[in-house]
């Protein structure tokens, strides 16, 4: 009889140590499985370390293959402009040794029409002392009158002087200077408007079609 009541005792004891073990078992296999997915995730975190480090390096070469492709082109582009430089400085020697084989083929032509064209008599019949007198008197007059433009025209400063305009417009040509050569030329054009003097007009126009087209030329080769 003691027995059956020893054994009645003892069957809650073993419940409770039969549940806590399972409550244990189950707690050591959600541990486990915690612990499993850590590791897996920890593998992942390495993985894409790796992978991360193989994109790195990737990167790397090619910034680097980037950077020296870069290099070569600014090295090609630098010689490139260099030998455009070259090739400008040379059309701009061209085109003024060209400008001054116009200027002087110009000069040619006029000083040969000079020579050419004959020149003009004029017989003056007097019909008496009076009149030759007054012939004299205006012939007086317009001698003083064309040595006071002479005097006037040695007393202009050089800067207003229209040779030296030309000739300034043919430095800013020959400097590469070709927007202030053509502000320069307008001016130029202006100042011609008021000499009188035909021939010297002709020859001015001449130096004024030949600086047009040396800026054609310029412009062309920029």
């Amino acid at each position: 009889m003691k027995k059956e009541g020893e054994m009645s005792n003892l069957s809650p004891l073993s419940k409770s140590l039969t549940e806590k073990s399972k409550k244990m078992a189950l707690k050591e296999k959600e541990l486990f499985e915690k612990t499993h997915k850590l590791l897996l995730e920890e593998k992942k975190i390495k993985q894409l370390i790796i992978d991360l480090k193989d994109v790195k390096v990737q990167l790397l070469k090619e910034m680097h293959v980037k950077k020296e492709l870069m290099k070569s082109f600014l090295g090609q582009w630098e010689k490139n402009f260099h030998q455009l430089q070259f090739v400008k400085q040379q059309m701009q020697g061209l085109i003024y040794e060209t400008q001054e084989l116009i200027h002087a083929d110009l000069q040619e032509l006029y000083s040969k029409e000079q020579e050419l064209r004959p020149p003009k008599i004029k017989i003056h019949t007097h019909s008496s002392a009076g009149d030759y007198d007054k012939h004299v008197k205006k012939l007086k007059k317009e001698l003083e009158k064309q040595v006071s433009i002479v005097k006037k025209t040695k007393n202009t400063p050089e800067k207003f002087s229209l040779n030296a305009l030309v000739k300034h417009v043919e430095s800013l040509i020959s400097s590469g200077d070709i927007s202030n050569a053509k502000i320069q030329l307008k001016k130029v054009e202006q100042e011609l408007k008021k000499v009188k003097d035909v021939n010297q007009k002709k020859v001015l126009n001449y130096e004024i079609q030949d600086l047009k087209t040396s800026i054609k030329l310029a412009e062309i080769a920029l």
